[in-house]
């Protein structure tokens, strides 16, 4: 994942609907937002007290003068960078990618907001990625890690990250910008 995405594009019911129970607790900026980048500050589902609740996380770890914003799924557990990292999920309308001639695609689902799987410490985040399955895979490497509604529930809710990781939707649309 490149590292932006669209949290708001104003189409998505589900989205839509949680911006309106959300507005008394995030700012309208946060709320009606669509470009988000790294070193951003954004709305992010995570365990709190053995509930799933929303809270505003950090997009990105420094390590040695640089920011982390992305984690790949399929080693991040055993990074000792990671260590006591625990699972989140961003919610997101959209999200971009760049071929190598730095033309951006989009990608979503139709009809459905897209759950990010994440790993936060200290209220700060990445995002998991995964290999990318086609058509993805003809524009960049990877992509980021997408569960349905329940599963990103369960995501949140485990302390087996790695088993749930395999729930990913693979199947995403595209469209060149």
């Amino acid at each position: 994942m490149c590292g932006r995405y669209i949290f708001n594009d104003g189409k998505n019911e589900y989205i839509q609907k949680f911006v309106e129970n959300a507005q008394s607790h995030f700012s309208q900026e946060l709320l009606f937002r669509k470009d988000v980048f790294p070193n951003s500050d954004i709305i992010v589902a995570a365990k709190n007290n053995n509930q799933i609740s929303y809270s505003l996380m950090h997009w990105g770890c420094p390590l040695n003068k640089k920011i982390v914003i992305n984690a790949r799924s399929e080693t991040y557990d055993v990074s000792p960078f990671f260590k006591g990292f625990a699972p989140c999920i961003i919610l997101a309308s959209s999200y971009y990618e760049f071929n190598k001639d730095k033309e951006p695609y989009l990608f979503y689902l139709d009809n459905a907001p897209l759950f990010m799987a994440g790993i936060h410490k200290n209220k700060q985040l990445v995002i998991l990625t995964e290999n990318a399955s086609a058509p993805q895979s003809n524009i960049h490497l990877r992509q980021p890690v997408i569960f349905n509604y329940e599963d990103a529930k369960k995501w949140c809710q485990t302390n087996d990250t790695t088993s749930l990781l395999s729930l990913s939707i693979q199947n995403r649309k595209q469209i060149k910008i």
